[in-house]
């Protein structure tokens, strides 16, 4: 009877320890999507600065 009840608690614990942690779990999933994303949007920018640059080097050459 105790050892019933005390997997019963234990599985609770695990229950409700899980439940908590889901919402941090793909708040950093989204974090790292929106991290992606960001970084991907800089690479392109930069490039895209990079190449306008050039142009400029080239019209003044």
């Amino acid at each position: 009877m105790a050892q019933s009840l005390i997997r019963r608690i234990i599985t609770l614990v695990f229950i409700v320890s899980a439940a908590n942690a889901r919402p941090q779990f793909f708040q950093g999933l989204a974090n790292t999507a929106s991290n992606a994303v960001t970084n991907a949007a800089n690479a392109v920018i930069t490039r895209f600065d990079n190449f306008i640059n050039e142009l400029g080097e080239y019209a003044y050459t």
